[in-house]
């Protein structure tokens, strides 16, 4: 008997015994039946439908652990005729959510689900590798946070680069959403909110992108009269050991929440510090000073000291200024790349003059102009 006819004649001696009175052989049935249309590709009209009369009947008297494997194996085949997916939607959620996992879909049910269903379901929609963007955008929206950590993992997915912004803003209470988000960022200055919980490779990637953005608009400036008091109060706060005063005084010259801050000076890299440091336009010894005589987990270390003090030295005030608003505050302090053909000169957006930093892409900005260490410009 040819491989063509097999199916059909199975069929037909399967349906002879499904009338049997004895249902314990059902489940056998059902099993056998569907594993042998899962394993062709392509089946006759004819052969489909008495496939799904079969299975309609055989799926009355199963259990649901038999319904839940059938309907795995059917979600997954192209031809499984769409009765029969209706009928697994309409069953329990782990069951419905085979179905949303695997099916061929179209775009306004697979939407649908993402934003209306239960989490089960919208979860299965969310590890789809064929997600339409409105799907995506739906899915972002959910309030779970294991739905939003399954669209992070999902590489499948295109985020783009304002739900990827959402997803940060989650991120900053999910520990485990920040780490799926920054193994996928294809542009490290979207993880500047997320800079105290990212690993260092990420955190130096954020400091050289804000870095890199800043390049064509440094200027040489000195300090102001009321800004060189500010520091010079700071100093002399450090220098008398009270850590608490100086936290105070640099979150006022910050205008940024204190506990916040406070909290975040004190994590282990000293990084955050250097960063606050560099914002309020402190210079490379002063910082050197903060972080010998503030901190002896930094102080011990000579490398540590100059590491940091060469992020002092290097970042702009105002790329430092808008990283700590990432940091502190919210996604709407990162910094961002410019558009392409403008530049911003006193807060107005102008058109760029041609061939100059701000009209370049960012790989042609890296390549031309790289970071060189200096004295720190505002």
């Amino acid at each position: 008997m040819s491989g063509h006819d097999e199916f059909p004649v199975a069929l037909e001696r399967l349906v002879a015994l499904g009338q049997s009175p004895d249902v314990n052989i059902r489940p056998v049935l059902l099993r056998v039946v569907v594993d042998m249309f899962v394993h062709k590709a392509h089946h006759a009209p004819a052969d489909l439908k008495q496939f799904e009369v079969i299975v309609s009947h055989l799926l009355d008297n199963a259990d649901a652990e038999a319904r839940l494997v059938v309907a795995e194996k059917l979600a997954r085949h192209s031809a499984t005729p769409p009765a029969l997916l209706e009928r697994f939607i309409a069953d329990r959620e782990s069951i419905a959510a085979k179905v949303y996992a695997h099916a061929s879909l179209d775009e306004s049910t697979l939407t649908d689900a993402a934003a209306w269903s239960p989490a089960e379901i919208a979860l299965a929609v969310a590890g789809r590798t064929d997600l339409p963007t409105g799907t995506i955008a739906a899915l972002a929206d959910r309030p779970e946070p294991a739905i939003s950590r399954q669209l992070a993992a999902n590489g499948s997915a295109v985020l783009d680069r304002p739900i990827f912004q959402q997803l940060v803003r989650r991120a900053k209470a999910d520990t485990a959403l920040a780490r799926l988000l920054a193994g996928r960022a294809a542009d490290p200055i979207d993880l500047a909110p997320l800079f105290p919980i990212v690993g260092p490779e990420q955190r130096q990637a954020v400091i050289e992108a804000a870095r890199r953005l800043e390049l064509g608009r440094r200027q040489w400036k000195r300090l102001d009269g009321a800004t060189a008091e500010t520091l010079a109060h700071m100093d002399r706060l450090m220098l008398r050991g009270d850590r608490e005063a100086f936290e105070t005084a640099l979150a006022a010259a910050l205008g940024t929440d204190g506990q916040v801050l406070g909290a975040l000076l004190n994590e282990d890299s000293g990084e955050i510090l250097a960063l606050a440091l560099a914002a309020v336009g402190a210079s490379p010894e002063q910082a050197a000073r903060v972080f010998i005589v503030g901190d002896p987990r930094i102080g011990r270390s000579v490398a540590r000291v100059r590491a940091l003090t060469h992020i002092v030295e290097t970042v702009s005030t105002h790329a430092a200024r808008r990283l700590i608003g990432a940091i502190t505050g919210g996604l709407d302090e990162a910094p961002r790349r410019p558009a392409a053909g403008s530049a911003k000169v006193n807060g107005t957006t102008r058109r760029a003059e041609p061939g100059s930093l701000a009209e370049t892409s960012p790989q042609q900005r890296r390549d031309l102009l790289p970071p060189r260490p200096g004295r720190r410009q505002a």
